[in-house]
């Protein structure tokens, strides 16, 4: 009945005078009626607990399940020997801030990012953002098995946030398991400096005529 997640070392032993070959099953539940191979086994493990599989379970479903040794002899006996198991994997992911570039100045055009994401389960989550100098500048958190958190590019004072790029950091864990999923992370820049441009060709209030050419430079971080 042990809580597994990720990749699963399963050992043990098998052993027969006429052995011929071995698969190694899970099924989900706790009475499955369906199984599904994770490898075939053609030599015997024994009398030491030997490696019998990596098993990957980061794509599976959380819940109950039971990991299922089959023993085969040559005389066409059977022997399946059944362990039941709980998987309680933790993984953040699809996680974004769209966008990614923001200038929370008040004119309606990319004042807000919403930061998303999905998790495995269940669970109480912390959003945390911070400076580049590992300062916390705003904190959410809530509970559910999705995230869409907006943020105004504002500090836990209610004042915006320097120009500069920020990290979200989003941490979960399972209230029923206590299982914490691997933290992720993002990016976001906060932009509120307007580019740079001028014409200097030709002077202003210059009179012109025919094909003028007309220089200048713009520029901007982002």
């Amino acid at each position: 009945g042990a809580s597994i997640s990720g990749k699963v070392a399963v050992r043990g032993t098998f052993d027969d005078a006429n052995f011929s070959y071995a698969y190694l099953y899970y099924g989900q539940g706790t009475n499955p009626t369906q199984w599904n191979g994770i490898v075939y086994l053609g030599s015997k493990v024994g009398p030491e607990p030997g490696l019998l599989a990596n098993w990957e379970t980061t794509a599976l479903a959380n819940g109950d399940y039971v990991i299922r040794l089959k023993v085969y002899d040559k005389a066409g006996n059977v022997k399946n020997f059944d362990l039941p198991v709980k998987l309680a994997n933790m993984n953040i992911y699809n996680y974004s801030a769209n966008p990614n570039i923001i200038s929370p100045n008040t004119d309606e055009v990319q004042d807000t990012t919403t930061i998303t994401s999905q998790i495995t389960t269940n669970s109480n989550w912390t959003l945390n953002i911070k400076d580049s100098s590992n300062n916390t500048k705003r904190t959410f958190t809530g509970t559910g098995a999705t995230i869409s958190q907006v943020w105004n590019g504002k500090d836990s004072n209610g004042a915006v946030v320097p120009d500069g790029v920020y990290t979200y950091y989003i941490d979960a864990t399972d209230p029923v398991t206590q299982a914490s999923a691997p933290q992720v992370s993002g990016t976001i820049t906060v932009d509120n400096t307007l580019p740079a441009a001028n014409i200097t060709e030709p002077a202003s209030g210059a009179s012109i005529s025919g094909k003028v050419a007309v220089r200048g430079t713009f520029d901007d971080a982002n």
